[in-house]
């Protein structure tokens, strides 16, 4: 009788897990698309945007919940090109996009939103953590209420990372390390990153 019980157990908590999954969504967008991530897997809802700006330029935007802060830029200066085309192709297992251009891929999970970079000829650039590679925690800093993001990508065991900004610790090579950013009098943070691979 126990393992009726067992097994009738495991099999309603299978049914209500499937329930409770929603399937994955997204929308396509004049630019790209927009993933919303699976809750089971991310813990809440998130929206990963993916963005064509050029051939080789695909940028990705990711917001807890399912709304993007409309915001200028204070980083990004472009014009998009009106002769851009790319396509999108849904993965024959229906679990991820391809997001293609004449000289990328960008492949997002519909379930996580990791994303991965391939070149034209489908070699890896770079790709997300597969699983919590991207997380937001809610904070409040000087009484107003900010996320702490967390970001951990997968990258070539020969790479390195130049970039970040002025800072006085003698690290040039910032691959391995953890950067705490902040304005200082000696120390200027800029959340922008080299790559020794040319992106």
């Amino acid at each position: 009788m126990k393992r009726y019980l067992l097994l009738l157990n495991l099999l309603l908590a299978l049914v209500f897990n499937n329930s409770v999954a929603a399937p994955p969504s997204y929308i396509l967008t004049k630019d790209g698309i927009i993933v919303y991530t699976d809750p089971v897997f991310t813990g809440t809802i998130n929206a990963v945007k993916l963005e064509v700006i050029s051939d080789n330029i695909i940028r990705v935007i990711a917001a807890p919940g399912k709304e993007f802060i409309a915001s200028q830029s204070l980083v990004t200066v472009y014009s998009k090109r009106p002769d851009l085309s790319w396509d999108v192709i849904p993965s024959a297992s229906k679990d991820s996009l391809t997001l293609k251009t004449n000289s990328l891929k960008a492949i997002i999970d519909l379930k996580t939103g990791a994303v991965t970079f391939l070149d034209r000829n489908g070699k890896k650039i770079l790709n997300e953590k597969p699983i919590h590679g991207r997380s937001f925690q809610s904070t409040v800093f000087d009484g107003k209420r900010f996320y702490n993001l967390t970001q951990t990508f997968q990258a070539a065991p020969d790479e390195a990372w130049y970039g970040l900004g002025q800072h006085q610790d003698g690290i040039m090579n910032y691959r391995g390390q953890q950067v705490t950013f902040f304005q200082n009098n000696t120390e200027v943070a800029i959340p922008f990153l080299v790559s020794s691979k040319n992106y």
